[in-house]
């Protein structure tokens, strides 16, 4: 691939994966990685900082707890980068390169904004029902409250910095609702939103750190709050 790649990736509780996901992004030209520990009650920290030792690709940035926490801080670090596709993805890297595969393959990297999507009707995925379901009634409350026709917001993120300037955007939330605020903001400054199909790389090694009924209520606190009360 002859584009450069940016990949922010908050890093929570995910010591076991991370020598594998190192190595398959090692596997990539052109390239710069931030991990953003955010927390961690394991050693992530200390063996990603072991394991990044002397890759000039790569560093490691800390925030407080929380994913939001994490991607302000990414957004902050690199706010001023303006060429290169940026992607905001998991420590475990749950989609492969099948997202950015995507983007080359059948977009020619012409686009704005991507979602690798699980909701999208060609991906190749398999969910737990309780997973499934709340995200369901997740997307219900956000369609209703901001019009945002997207089917799944939790999805990969990819931003073209070639042609979408993330100079001045502010994440409000400190958690899970900040992939959606982006989105949203996003959207309104006109940038064109789309959903691409994924492929999930399955990790039994991975157990997630994501407590479905805990963050969903946060994620609906946050979304109320933003809707409410932030006005951006």
């Amino acid at each position: 691939m002859n584009q450069n790649f940016i990949y922010l990736i908050p890093l929570y509780n995910k010591s076991p994966i991370l020598e594998k996901t190192i190595n398959q992004l090692e596997k990539i030209d052109n390239k710069k990685v931030f991990f953003v520990e955010n927390g961690s009650t394991d050693d992530s920290l200390e063996k990603c900082k072991k394991l990044i030792e002397n890759k000039e690709d790569f560093s490691i940035l800390i925030s407080k707890k929380g994913f939001g926490n994490a991607l302000r801080k990414g957004l902050a670090e690199i706010h001023d980068i303006n060429t290169g596709i940026l992607v905001i993805t998991g420590a475990d890297l749950p989609f492969g390169f099948s997202d950015i595969n995507y983007l080359k393959d059948e977009l020619n990297f012409e686009f704005e904004v991507c979602i690798g999507s699980k909701a999208h009707k060609n991906s190749s995925i398999k969910r737990g029902f309780m997973r499934s379901l709340s995200s369901k009634v997740f997307n219900i409350f956000i369609k209703t409250l901001f019009h945002l026709r997207i089917k799944d917001t939790q999805g990969s993120l990819l931003i073209n910095l070639q042609k979408v300037s993330i100079s001045s955007l502010i994440i409000y939330s400190e958690n899970f609702f900040s992939s959606v605020e982006l989105i949203i903001k996003l959207r309104n400054r006109n940038y064109l939103v789309e959903e691409i199909p994924i492929e999930i790389n399955e990790n039994k090694n991975n157990a997630t750190t994501v407590n479905v009924f805990s963050d969903s209520l946060m994620m609906l606190y946050e979304m109320f709050y933003f809707k409410f009360f932030i006005k951006d």
